[in-house]
């Protein structure tokens, strides 16, 4: 139907006479009154109870740090991570992002939900030696990255669904995701902008929680 009114409003357009300018317009309405689209308006209560329905069929994923949660995600009571959901672990190196990481990938395990990494920085085997009980769990990983691909990660994502039904996935880090050394002039925050949605998109799309770190830069006075 989208596409029917988009070829009589193109028509529309053409039309000369005002008169017949007009009636058409009022066919158009008449048409866009019958739309039930997903996309379609709708009052803000309805919206807000199909969010409230959805958040209760969501998974919750505890992350064993108490608090976290409450600083995540506006004071709530509760102390975990929810599918659809991309979190941004952010600071300067050397600052512990990817020990938090890990240390939460750890209590995962215990609740018996699957992970699965994207370590670009760390090898496996520096990996292992991080992990809070010095031995490397069931995490799975791709066997050989490529950087600077969204469409590559989604496709991994969903093997890693198929495969082994993961429900977590850590990127380590935001540079190898976006190439923030190139882009034809193109402005930083645009691609990281550009990255970020995509991200969230995947992690909507596929019903995933998607942890994300990245380095922020420390500006010298």
């Amino acid at each position: 139907m989208k596409e029917l009114l988009k070829k009589i409003e193109a028509e529309i357009a053409q039309i000369k006479d005002i008169q017949k300018r007009d009636e058409a317009r009022a066919r158009v309405k008449q048409l866009w009154e019958k739309y039930l689209g997903d996309d379609r308006i709708v009052t803000m209560q309805e919206v807000v109870d199909d969010e409230k329905l959805k958040a209760t069929q969501q998974k919750t994923y505890k992350t064993g740090i108490p608090g976290l949660y409450k600083l995540l995600f506006f004071f709530q009571a509760e102390d975990g991570i929810r599918d659809t959901e991309l979190i941004t672990i952010a600071g300067p190196t050397k600052n512990g992002k990817t020990t938090l990481a890990m240390s939460i990938t750890s209590n995962l395990l215990r609740t018996k939900h699957i992970p699965c990494w994207f370590s670009y920085e760390m090898t496996p085997i520096g990996f292992s030696r991080k992990m809070p009980e010095g031995t490397l769990p069931l995490i799975f990983t791709p066997k050989k990255l490529q950087t600077n691909s969204t469409k590559w990660i989604e496709e991994r994502i969903i093997e890693a669904i198929a495969k082994y039904d993961a429900s977590v996935f850590f990127l380590d880090h935001l540079n190898y995701v976006c190439d923030l050394a190139s882009g034809g002039g193109e402005n930083t925050s645009v691609r990281i902008g550009r990255t970020m949605r995509e991200l969230k998109r995947i992690a909507v799309e596929w019903n995933i929680c998607l942890v994300l770190i990245a380095h922020t830069i420390t500006l010298k006075p």
